[in-house]
């Protein structure tokens, strides 16, 4: 099955984005796709902003860590939503929501299980410390996976 606008939701893990989340929410929007934001116990306005910029929220009361913040996202659009694509994008505006057609646009034809984006190419605005994580984390799962994963910090669709 492909991925269409009424098929897909943004899947959000955000932690003190207040000032980037609704304008990435309302872009979302604008393609015609529902946004799902996972406020992972932020002590700014993440979670009013994103209710403004038109998402779902969910809010932890404390900082569980990006990836229960991921996991419960899943979990939720698995079990209580009729959405059979996520596409997942950091709330810090460091994926691209202008990337988001060419996502959808891979799984032409139903062969997509799932489709992994590459930010390695161009990395001149990605923090020096999350360059080097990614580059190690990316290099331990290919090797794990037996397949070069370029970019395994990526949001995935």
């Amino acid at each position: 099955m492909e991925s269409r606008k009424d098929n897909t939701i943004a899947v959000i893990p955000s932690y003190n984005e207040g000032r980037t989340i609704e304008n990435i929410v309302r872009s979302i929007a604008s393609m015609g796709i529902s946004s799902l934001v996972i406020d992972d116990g932020s002590s700014d306005d993440t979670s009013s902003a994103a209710l403004k910029g038109g998402a779902m929220v969910f809010r932890h009361e404390k900082n569980l860590g990006k990836g229960l913040a991921v996991r419960e996202g899943i979990k939720y659009v698995l079990g209580k939503t009729n959405f059979e694509w996520m596409i997942i994008l950091d709330g810090d505006g460091q994926h691209h929501v202008e990337d988001i057609p060419a996502l959808m646009a891979a799984t032409a034809g139903g062969q997509a299980d799932f489709v992994i984006g590459n930010r390695m190419l161009q990395t001149k605005t990605m923090p020096f410390v999350r360059l080097c994580t990614n580059k190690f984390m990316s290099w331990v799962v290919s090797g794990m996976c037996k397949q070069d994963i370029p970019d395994t910090q990526c949001g995935t669709g």
